[in-house]
């Protein structure tokens, strides 16, 4: 079993931060140095926007109880975040001894289309201003564990948003299932409004957002009404493979542009495929077990 006895996240809003650490801590991830000038380092060579929160980094600080070896929940822990976060933005995690439970600290960087913006990941209590993490994203850490640890992930007593620091774990509560808040009531009689430019936002790539959107709008172009059309019918026809057709429109990505990094060709080859193949920004939301029925209006709400 692991139990989370305290998820407490704590915004950066100045570069000159101090952070110290109790004796016997040691990295797991990352370089071994100062957090302040880890962070001054990433964030001059990164050179992103700042959003509208001011927030230059975050601090995450878990206190885990487990009957799983330290070494499998660390590396499902850093893995966790380094998916998250994406590899690059995880900039350092850091694991510690305290009265019987592990104490983790991860310094992370909110990078969203170049700019800072932490609230894709965390949301904020308007009346205390503290930061929390999003419901999602806790849910995603549970999912995580569960699925590569086998074991069940429970948490102490938690208030607020999806948890938040607790004391002594009082009480044994299932995250998902028996979580005690007020279950969302749009979910049985109002519709949810999906906006996919917002999820589509969340991809880590190389090149500024609006350069990757602009790239993709003009190859689907190029290919299913412009030049290429002719290829493109034949795709779908069963004249030519699947696979024979998305190699052709790497080609094409390759020689368009000559500086696209391979993450990011990558990135795009996939969401080629699925305007070619599948249902576009749908997608997700069809393979999607909890959803049954959608409705399109616009981009930004579906």
């Amino acid at each position: 079993m692991i139990t989370f006895t305290q998820i407490q996240v704590t915004p950066i809003f100045d570069l000159s931060f101090s952070k110290e650490f109790s004796e016997g801590t040691s990295a797991v991830y990352g370089p071994d140095e100062d957090w302040q000038e880890l962070l001054t380092k990433h964030h001059n060579r990164v050179n992103a926007g700042i959003g509208i929160h001011r927030i230059y980094g975050i601090m995450a600080e878990l206190r885990v109880r487990s009957d799983v070896s330290p070494a499998e929940l660390t590396d499902e822990l850093v893995s966790f975040f380094k998916n998250t976060f994406s590899e690059e933005n995880l900039l350092s995690a850091k694991q510690s001894y305290q009265d019987g439970e592990m104490l983790y600290n991860f310094l992370l960087y909110p990078l969203v289309r170049r700019a800072l913006q932490p609230d894709v990941w965390f949301e904020v209590d308007q009346d205390s201003k503290e930061f929390f993490f999003e419901r999602k994203t806790v849910a995603g850490l549970q999912k995580t564990l569960q699925e590569e640890l086998g074991d069940t992930v429970v948490y102490g007593e938690l208030t607020g948003f999806a948890s938040i620091t607790a004391g002594e774990a009082k009480a044994q509560v299932d995250l998902i299932s028996e979580m005690n808040f007020a279950a969302p009531e749009h979910y049985d009689h109002q519709e949810m409004i999906y906006d996919a430019l917002k999820e589509d936002a969340k991809l880590r790539i190389d090149m500024p957002y609006p350069t990757f959107r602009q790239i993709i709008t003009h190859t689907v172009s190029y290919f299913t009404v412009g030049v290429e059309k002719g290829l493109y019918m034949q795709a779908q026809g069963g004249a030519i493979s699947r696979k024979g057709f998305m190699e052709e429109i790497e080609k094409y990505l390759k020689r368009q542009y000559k500086d696209i990094t391979e993450n990011d060709l990558n990135l795009i080859l996939n969401k080629m495929y699925d305007a070619v193949f599948g249902n576009y920004i749908l997608e997700p939301l069809l393979n999607a077990d909890d959803i049954s029925d959608i409705k399109v209006l616009d981009p930004k709400q579906l």
